[in-house]
């Protein structure tokens, strides 16, 4: 019905037929040349691997008069510079260059006023123009790296998804401000966030009362490779409500008050924190949804975590990485009573985590340098047991080494 309707073509291989009153085009794998004049095209969508397809096809396609087109998607297209024919495009609701080698995006873009979605990722596209202030539709801006935003970013109001900005450079402090004015954002990244911006990041977030996801990332000390600075996020009074999932990569003095408020949150990972209070798992326990918990590279740096009867009931993951000064892990009764699943890497232990017998839900236990584990290493005899292997639940917990040190791989906006 659709091909009698002309609604859907689709051009693979050699054979390409397309009537002109199509509305909806796709290429697939396309090699020859399609030069029609499509007047009443909506939507051209590429894929597959394509080669040179944009310097014939395409490119002939867009300057063949679809001024009605809402959809174009080139993902994938043998293309370097942004098309000039895509500003043209008045009506274009949706645009994608993802995996594209665009480096640069011209002003140009600041006349498409309908633009709704605008994808990057994938591409070398470091900085955005000023003009992209005009688009006031848009609502999702989606980049893979560290994007440079102009100030005008605070025009986007209809804005909920916006990708890693990079906040440690020119008006860095005034992009902070600007977030406050995106009151539908969803999802945020910040990256390179300098510790004298944190305050005014602070009072950008109590703005922002429907955001899902948070992922903000100190600024690197000058003249190291690794590491943060100062994380300063005390200012904050609450979080938003809505909040699901918290990165938080950079030094913090003190375990935030408002994360005992994130009552949505399902998700949370610190790195790089230094923290050694009680307040960390105090406030982090009760959350009821809280399912995904992580501390990595000295998050934490005390001897010993431990993770009290009745917390953590919704928790389904814990892992546990490059915590140097960790020593013990102890499990009181009643703690954590859906985990299944239990990570603990680069972290100098003691021994086992005491009272791993109580979870009896879990389902698999991953310790690297397991070898070095062994009961006579230690001298407290109320410690040998929890090495009985009678009290573990080897019939689903499978216990594996490695001596390499474990990366967490995570995307924060898939």
């Amino acid at each position: 019905m659709s091909r009698e309707l002309n609604i859907v073509t689709l051009a693979s291989g050699e054979a390409i037929s397309c009537p002109q009153k199509v509305r909806r085009l796709a290429l697939h794998n396309s090699s020859r040349n399609v030069s029609k004049c499509f007047e009443r095209l909506r939507s051209l969508l590429v894929i597959g691997k394509v080669g040179e397809l944009y310097n014939s096809s395409v490119s002939s396609i867009l300057r063949g008069g679809s001024k009605l087109l809402t959809v174009l998607d080139l993902r994938g297209v043998s293309l370097e510079t942004f098309p000039p024919e895509v500003s043209e495009l008045v009506l274009l609701r949706y645009l994608s260059l993802r995996n594209t080698n665009v480096k640069f995006i011209p002003g140009s873009i600041g006349k498409l006023r309908n633009l709704e979605t605008l994808d990057l990722k994938g591409t070398y596209v470091t900085e955005l123009p000023i003009e992209i202030g005009k688009l006031r539709k848009l609502r999702y801006l989606v980049t893979g790296s560290l994007v440079v935003v102009p100030v005008e970013i605070g025009n986007l109001s209809f804005l909920q998804k916006l990708g890693t900005i990079e906040a440690g450079k020119v008006n860095g402090n005034i992009i902070m401000r600007e977030v406050g004015k995106l009151t539908q954002l969803k999802s945020l990244k910040i990256s390179g966030l300098r510790t004298e911006d944190g305050k005014i990041l602070c009072s950008s977030l109590e703005k922002l009362g429907n955001l899902r996801k948070l992922c903000v990332e100190a600024q690197a000390p000058v003249g190291k490779w690794n590491g943060f600075e100062l994380l300063d996020l005390k200012t904050l009074s609450s979080g938003p409500p809505l909040l699901q999932k918290l990165y938080l990569f950079g030094h913090l003095e003190e375990t935030p008050h408002w994360i005992a408020s994130l009552h949505s949150l399902v998700s949370v990972h610190l790195m790089g924190s230094k923290l050694r209070d009680d307040h960390l798992l105090q406030w982090l326990q009760d959350l009821p949804n809280l399912q995904r918990m992580s501390f990595q590279d000295d998050a934490y740096v005390g001897e010993e975590l431990c993770f009290k009867a009745g917390g953590f009931k919704s928790l389904k993951y814990l892992g546990l990485f490059v915590l140097q000064e960790l020593r013990w892990v102890r499990l009181e009764q009643g703690a954590m009573p859906h985990l299944e699943e239990l990570e603990i890497w680069s972290c100098d232990l003691m021994g086992y985590p005491i009272g791993i017998e109580h979870l009896t839900n879990l389902r698999s236990i991953t310790l690297d340098e397991v070898d070095k584990l062994k009961p006579q290493n230690l001298s407290d005899r109320d410690r040998d047991d929890a090495w009985d292997d009678n009290k573990l639940h080897t019939s689903l917990i499978g216990i594996s080494g490695a001596g390499t040190q474990h990366n967490l791989c995570m995307d924060v906006f898939e």
